[in-house]
């Protein structure tokens, strides 16, 4: 959720899940005149922190969270740990000798 407060009361609330955003304000030429800026100045990999891929002549889009799961992991102190696949087996037992 990104906010945006102007002078006289006015503000303008960005909200983005995903695909979806969400505009909400008080003064209707303000929203239009973000609607009309987003498409020119709009990097998503800047606001959402994830890499996309675009396909405009087919209109689609593709979103990464690498990126976002690489700081995640780097956070918790865990960029190093080992890969394994997921689900784990129904009969695997943690134990110590898997903590870092």
């Amino acid at each position: 959720m990104y906010i945006c407060q102007f002078s006289g009361g006015n503000f303008i609330n960005l909200l983005l899940y995903v695909d979806d955003t969400l505009i909400i304000g008080r003064d209707a030429n303000l929203i239009s005149k973000l609607k009309d800026e987003l498409p020119k100045s709009f990097n998503m990999r800047q606001i959402l922190g994830k890499g996309n891929t675009r396909d405009q002549k087919n209109n689609k889009l593709w979103l990464s969270h690498e990126k976002y799961l690489e700081r995640v992991l780097e956070k918790f102190n865990m960029k190093h740990s080992k890969p394994t696949n997921t689900p784990l087996a129904t009969n695997f037992k943690l134990s110590k000798r898997y903590c870092l």
